[in-house]
């Protein structure tokens, strides 16, 4: 379908003044660019954080000749996530990586508290946050059982959390925590002393990826208290998380690794991973998940993903460079000629596979949605029969995930792509333009074409292309000439 997603090691492959140029894949792209959207994320923005401006902001043009301005960001204070329109320059310089970092480097509940300023609420909040932070942390779950640890582990846990105890302050907890989890996420060395000590307990043959595949959920059981890899990560959320796709995914992403279910290598060695590196690459997993596919290179993201996609029914397909560019017969394939576009809709309207019929209530009316020979303009993917006097067809994308709805760039795109094959619209409007966005009604386009009208509009937050079937079995299509 429309939508892809390439990690940033791709678009360094795309930029001819890097190392890692490849001209084949550049001019594949070039080619395609036009039929399909492309799309990027904060983890593209996390990817560039540290580089000299000069060269990111290069980087980040670069990047806006293939995705424009369709944006995937997370949005930390309202815990959701967004589809913006703004361009990888925009996105980037809205942000402030600096106020970040320094939140975590120099975490300081008193200092956070002298900001607030002095009037009723904030005074209120001072109040409240000051209780929070010096009830005890025992009062907020499960405790560690340092009296149970083996003599390495409890070393580790005393230099992850010195001075740890059940009675400490949460306030206390966090600054105890601090010095050691800044330098957990940035220096390989602390990870990988952490994914030493679980192997110390837990033996990676008997439960990993590359020896036992997708099975290893399963054989997880046997080393963790009965619980698969999810039923573990299920049990870290609170009640309120577990529908929390965006936790869930961190968290088992991170510990695929953690866990040694996977070990990502360089070289036939064991690659030098810190935190951050890690949680950059769930981020680039998890947003990828909004797009049909993810495009990488990187053999432990291309593992990972896959793994998070079928544990998580997310149908987002990953392909490496290579296989990318072994799409081409079928994105080109898949764009429609008037004669390919007519010839298909008569065979699906007698052959297409039935998935599911329903009625609608208080109408009575059957709806018959069936699975298409092939993705029409790239993007079609689903066909519904609604059985009025005279039949309704609609044609409309359907993704079994959070990405199951269209975006303002997707509109622009197959206008473009409409307008090629019917002609010009009944109201002389052509191409799409984005300020249309900003019009309330779900028009958008007609086309009269002899015996049969085509609509394209969005109906129950999906695109359509909509049509009657003018008799009870296909209808007459014919073009105006």
């Amino acid at each position: 379908m429309l939508r892809y997603y390439l990690d940033s090691n791709i678009f360094r492959k795309l930029k001819p003044t890097h190392g890692t140029y490849s001209e084949s894949l550049y001019n594949y792209v070039q080619s395609i660019k036009e039929l399909v959207l492309f799309n990027f994320s904060d983890a593209h923005l996390d990817d560039l954080k540290a580089s000299n401006q000069s060269f990111r902001d290069e980087d980040l043009r670069q990047m806006e000749e293939y995705v424009q301005d369709n944006y995937y960001s997370r949005d930390a204070i309202q815990n959701r996530d967004e589809i913006l329109l703004a361009t990888p320059l925009e996105a980037f310089y809205s942000k402030d990586y600096a106020l970040a970092e320094n939140f975590i480097k120099d975490f300081n509940i008193d200092v956070l508290l002298e900001d607030l300023p002095d009037d009723p609420l904030s005074n209120a909040l001072r109040n409240y946050l000051e209780t929070l932070f010096n009830l005890p942390i025992g009062l907020f779950g499960e405790t560690i059982p340092m009296d149970t640890l083996t003599s390495e582990n409890k070393a580790y846990m005393d230099k992850l959390l010195p001075d740890y105890s059940p009675d400490m302050s949460l306030k206390n907890f966090i600054a105890s925590l601090n010095p050691y989890g800044s330098a957990f996420l940035t220096d390989p060395k602390e990870f990988q002393g952490l994914r030493d000590m679980i192997a110390t307990y837990m033996n990676h043959d008997d439960y990993s990826y590359e020896k036992w595949g997708m099975e290893f959920n399963e054989r997880f059981r046997e080393k963790l208290s009965g619980m698969s890899f999810m039923d573990n990560i299920d049990n870290m959320l609170l009640e309120k998380q577990k529908n929390d796709l965006y936790l869930k995914f961190q968290y088992a992403y991170g510990l695929l690794e953690m866990y040694n279910i996977t070990q990502e290598k360089v070289g036939g060695k064991r690659k030098k991973l810190n935190y951050q590196s890690l949680q950059n690459d769930s981020n680039h997993a998890y947003f990828a998940a909004y797009s049909d596919y993810l495009v990488t290179d990187d053999k432990g993201l291309q593992v990972k993903a896959t793994i998070l996609y079928t544990l998580l029914n997310i149908p987002t397909i990953v392909l490496s460079s290579q296989e990318f560019q072994e799409r081409r017969i079928i994105i080109t394939g898949n764009e429609e000629t008037w004669e390919s576009f007519t010839q298909s809709l008569v065979h699906d309207l007698k052959h297409a596979m039935l998935l599911f019929s329903t009625t609608y209530i208080g109408e009575g009316i059957r709806a018959d949605t069936y699975k298409l020979s092939h993705d029409y303009f790239n993007y079609f993917n689903r066909l519904k029969i609604e059985q009025w006097d005279l039949p309704r067809c609609v044609l409309y994308c359907e993704r079994k995930t959070t990405a199951n709805s269209f975006m303002y760039r997707e509109i622009e795109l197959l206008v473009r792509k409409l307008v090629k094959v019917f002609g010009m619209d009944d109201d002389n409007k052509g191409e799409y333009l984005m300020n249309e966005k900003d019009e309330s009604h779900d028009y958008i386009r007609k086309w009269s074409l002899k015996e049969v009208t085509y609509w394209l509009l969005t109906q129950g937050g999906f695109l359509c292309l909509t049509f009657i079937v003018q008799s009870s079995e296909v209808p007459k299509l014919k073009s105006n000439d």
